[in-house]
């Protein structure tokens, strides 16, 4: 496989330099670098952080916030995690009580009361049948193997060329390999779904802050981006169209989830909510966002 990542890789790479002479030579707008000098809003005053090294100690202090560094974990107490996380059977009998809505008060109890709200609404949901939501509906999605035609068709309607995770490994390199070498990721791919297991590796993510407003220096102007492994996305990504099916079949997506549904996108409801209030200023009204509620 390394052969033909390094032949993809250099094919990527040729790409890009077409691309960025292209963006010269049309005058269009490329990729903005990540600045090399952050400012810092403190209590004394603007703190300049300059320097490779510096910038990125202090992403990395930034990122442990970000992330709930010093944040209290309700569910750890005196080094014992809650009972009702714990792979043991009373656990497996708490989150199952909780997940078919036989939940009693002595269960809740255990949960902040800010949170009691989120667990309640943990409980399977029922279809527009009114039949409560079970495995059976979903068939053998989660159990078979992934085949080599299920493989292919996701990696065609993958979008290329996107950053990779840590190992390196993107999308362009698996759509490179010859059918033997893809059939053996189809297998690789398949081990969660047949036998449970996961991968280690699939867990580590890379986190990129990139600036919210372009050409600002400013280090809370900034969001996260997160990188996965190519490979932990494929796994769901091979089969997420049969799982929005499923839900769709049984009516428990709403259709306005613009969010979520393959062929929609946030940018649909945000043009409406522009054309309404466009509408309203045409017609001198008062109308503001706050009044359009989605």
């Amino acid at each position: 496989m390394k052969e033909f990542k390094h032949k993809r890789e250099e094919q990527r790479k040729n790409q890009q330099e077409v691309k960025k002479f292209l963006d010269y030579a049309l005058k269009r707008t490329g990729h903005q670098p990540k600045p090399m000098v952050l400012l810092e809003h403190t209590e004394t005053g603007m703190k300049i952080i300059d320097g490779k090294q510096e910038i990125h100690a202090k992403e990395r202090n930034f990122t442990e916030q970000h992330m709930g560094k010093g944040r209290k974990e309700w569910y750890i107490k005196n080094g014992t995690m809650f009972e009702g996380f714990q792979d043991n059977p009373q656990g497996n009998g708490w989150r199952q009580r909780i997940q078919f809505g036989t939940a009693t008060e002595a269960d809740y109890d255990q949960i902040p009361t800010q949170l009691k709200a989120v667990f309640h609404e943990a409980k399977v949901c029922k279809n527009k049948y009114g039949d409560t939501m079970s495995g059976e509906m979903y068939g053998d999605l989660f159990t078979a193997p992934i085949t080599l035609e299920e493989l292919k068709t996701y990696i065609k309607r993958t979008k290329k060329n996107t950053a990779p995770g840590k190992s390196g490994i993107r999308i362009d390199h698996i759509a490179a390999l010859p059918e033997k070498l893809q059939q053996g990721i189809a297998d690789l791919l398949s081990i969660p779904y047949v036998t449970g297991l996961g991968f280690d590796s699939w867990n580590d993510e890379i986190v990129n802050w990139t600036p919210k407003e372009e050409g600002n220096p400013d280090i809370n102007k900034r969001r996260p981006l997160m990188y996965y492994e190519i490979m932990r996305k494929m796994h769901l990504g091979v089969r997420i169209r049969r799982i929005l099916k499923v839900w769709l079949t049984n009516g428990i997506v709403d259709e306005d989830n613009y969010a979520f549904l393959t062929g929609k996108s946030t940018m649909q409801p945000l043009m409406i909510k522009k054309l309404i209030l466009e509408h309203a200023r045409h017609h001198n009204n008062t109308l503001t966002m706050i009044d359009i509620d989605f």
